[in-house]
């Protein structure tokens, strides 16, 4: 009898639980995957800016670069719906900066 009612009991939970756990790892999934994108759409754009600033200045005038390609990455990802806060952005042109070809080797 107790064994019936426990058994009836874990076939009734049972489909919630994995629905809920189904559940969980879709919306983390989405989550993660959106993440990567906007990181990657942040790369890509900030590598883009990087190039654009060097065309307009070219060489030297290091803070300027830095201004004009960090403004410039927040117009490319608000364009896309994508906000960026400054300090976001600086890092992001900065990090591209170092893998650009434009950067000094040591």
């Amino acid at each position: 009898m107790l064994k019936d009612f426990l058994l009836q009991f874990f076939l009734s939970v049972a489909p919630l639980l994995v629905a809920f756990a189904l559940t969980y790892y879709i919306k983390d999934k989405v989550r993660r995957d959106q993440i990567f994108t906007k990181m990657n759409l942040v790369a890509e754009y900030a590598a883009r800016a990087v190039r654009v600033a060097e065309d307009v200045f070219g060489p030297g005038q290091g803070f300027e670069k830095l201004k004009y390609a960090t403004e410039l990455l927040q117009q490319f990802m608000e364009k896309v719906g994508m906000a960026l806060n400054p300090d976001e952005a600086e890092q992001a042109v900065r990090a591209a900066y170092q893998d650009s070809p434009y950067a000094k080797s040591s």
